[in-house]
């Protein structure tokens, strides 16, 4: 009888017992842009080879993965600390699992570390954690290869094969938001690669103030070698034109287009809606490329003393550019700017870059 209840007590230890699955990736992404990738639908899209995707994006809210092949995972989001923790259930083989990842920081990037536990129920139990090792590898690998190469960008491409022009697209102070993302996707429906590059590591906002503050931290050597590694990814996509690449930019990013232009002199053209400000003479002389500069201004045939300016020390150092004047307030691409943003203007601004960038990438 000893012998038996010592036999079924063992049993049930057995099957009680909880697998974990324990991974890690050291990345050289910020740790907010490594929660990003795992947890919003447009990011996750962007290095995981899947049909769909819906996060809820809030605490106790459901997500669902579909992949191509039909198969979908599913569960409920439970932990989210933005940059630091992730924690969400999973609908496992069997059971209910969880999955909790922490995101630390390191002096060159962040290390992601992964516990994916699957509660005991029988000798199923460690099938279903040697499974779920082997997915966890192969979307590590996925994953590595976004973060380390252009973490939180957006790549968007025309229909069809075919070797296109490109565009690197600089975001403004409000970060890569989805006023970047639809500029990208009417670029990419009018036959461009687009890449919209992630030059805060992982910040963006809807709030002017907050936005402010974000200029005033923002690193410029750390976004230029930002849009430096997005360079690289447009070179080495077969879809691209390596010889048709150009550079546009809203606002801060119409600035850093200046920039880029001047540090490399491959890119064929540039366009800065309302910049501020233009770079400092030594770096306005080393630009090469036809400019666009699109100014806001209340009236069409009366160009604002900043615009004037700017475009008199263009000219003053070489740079080959354009000043176009576009009805309306500086900022009237985005719909944070308030009162500042305009449709129509927006429109015009981009039917005029259309033409500017036909011009000189497709002809």
């Amino acid at each position: 009888m000893k012998t038996l209840v010592l036999t079924l007590l063992c049993l049930a230890a057995f099957a009680r017992a909880d697998e974990t699955v324990l991974r890690s990736l050291e990345t050289t992404a910020s740790p907010l842009q490594c929660w990003r990738a795992l947890c919003e639908d447009w990011i996750y899209k962007q290095w995981m080879p899947v049909q769909s995707v819906t996060f809820g994006g809030a605490p106790e809210t459901p997500w669902r993965v579909t992949f191509k092949d039909g198969s979908f995972e599913e569960g409920i989001l439970k932990v989210l600390e933005p940059g630091r923790v992730l924690e969400y259930t999973y609908h496992g083989e069997y059971e209910i699992e969880t999955v909790h990842l922490d995101f630390i920081p390191t002096e060159t990037g962040t290390t992601i570390k992964l516990v994916h536990t699957i509660p005991g129920r029988d000798g199923r139990t460690l099938k279903s954690a040697m499974n779920a090792g082997d997915r966890w590898e192969a979307r590590f690998t996925f994953l590595r290869t976004y973060l380390d190469s252009r973490p939180n960008s957006y790549l968007v491409k025309p229909y069809g094969d075919g070797r296109y022009p490109a565009v690197l697209l600089l975001h403004d102070r409000f970060g890569l938001n989805n006023t970047v993302r639809a500029l990208a996707d009417s670029l990419a429906n009018r036959g461009y690669v687009v890449l919209a590059m992630d030059m805060f590591k992982g910040d963006r906002t809807s709030d002017v103030a907050q936005a402010r503050q974000f200029l005033q931290l923002v690193n410029e050597s750390d976004a230029l070698r930002a849009v430096g590694s997005a360079w690289q990814a447009l070179l080495a996509d077969s879809s691209v034109n390596r010889s048709r690449i150009g550079v546009a930019g809203l606002g801060w990013g119409g600035e850093m287009t200046m920039r880029v232009l001047a540090a490399d002199p491959s890119f064929r053209a540039g366009v800065a809606w309302y910049p501020s400000t233009a770079p400092a003479d030594t770096i306005l002389t080393r630009i090469a490329a036809p400019l666009m500069i699109i100014h806001a201004a209340p009236a069409m045939d009366k160009p604002t003393s900043q615009a004037e300016a700017m475009s008199q020390v263009l000219v003053q150092q070489g740079v080959r550019a354009e000043t176009v004047l576009i009805k309306g307030d500086v900022g009237f691409a985005e719909p944070a700017n308030g009162a500042a943003y305009s449709a129509s203007a927006s429109t015009d601004a981009f039917r005029t870059t259309m033409g500017f960038l036909d011009r000189r990438l497709k002809l």
